[in-house]
């Protein structure tokens, strides 16, 4: 699932930071920043 469509959400359960953090930064900031954080 790609993080942009919400599949952040179920991915960790530090899912609602990744989703605030997916609001606050750039698309691909997020991306990696999510691949970092799994």
């Amino acid at each position: 699932a790609s993080p942009l469509q919400g599949g952040s959400r179920g991915i960790s359960p530090s899912g609602e930071w990744i989703v605030v953090y997916l609001k606050e930064a750039a698309p691909g900031n997020a991306l990696i920043f999510i691949y970092k954080g799994s």
